[in-house]
């Protein structure tokens, strides 16, 4: 584990969850898994603890918390002490920067692509229609004032683009 949380941002099929996941593997590095009130989209998903509103309303030392289609989303002072990496959205950066009271540096990482690759990723992924285009409209909205240590392109390969910021991002 590092003394630095990378968070990573990007809008929604910027391939945050891949790249991350990505780097988690090849260097042993750990990703911090969010709670969240929503449902999960399949029996095997893993990208988040899937909580009750009664288990947030419990939960102590929240740094990290945003709403999103009216489900909650937060992270502890805790899991994010205990992590290397936490794929955040814009509103849960601001949140987080007026919480956070550990003693890790944070490196903001905003990851992009084009948006019709984008659109294409949350089709593959088992989005509707819908649900990519309301979140493609949310996103240019809530990205417009995004600031960010880094930017990533992520247009060529996960690979590539874990490579990239492994070498060139993490070793500073």
């Amino acid at each position: 584990m590092s003394n630095t949380l990378y968070l990573i941002v990007g809008k929604s099929g910027s391939g945050k969850d891949t790249i991350v996941n990505k780097i988690c593997d090849l260097y042993h590095y750990k990703k911090l898994i969010s709670y969240t009130t929503r449902p999960m989209r399949t029996a095997d998903e893993n990208t988040h603890i899937f909580a009750t509103d009664k288990d947030f309303n419990i939960a102590n030392d929240i740094v990290a918390y945003t709403r999103f289609n009216n489900y909650r989303y937060w992270a502890t002072q805790e899991q994010c002490d205990n992590a290397d990496f936490y794929i955040i959205d814009p509103a849960g950066i601001s949140y987080f920067k007026s919480h956070y009271h550990g003693s890790k540096k944070i490196v903001i990482i905003n990851i992009t692509a084009p948006l019709r690759t984008r659109f294409f990723r949350m089709l593959s992924r088992g989005d509707s229609f819908m649900s990519a285009i309301n979140r493609l409209i949310n996103d240019h909205k809530v990205f417009k004032n995004i600031e960010a240590d880094y930017v990533v392109n992520n247009i060529n390969s996960v690979i590539r683009t874990a490579l990239y910021i492994v070498e060139n991002i993490m070793r500073y």
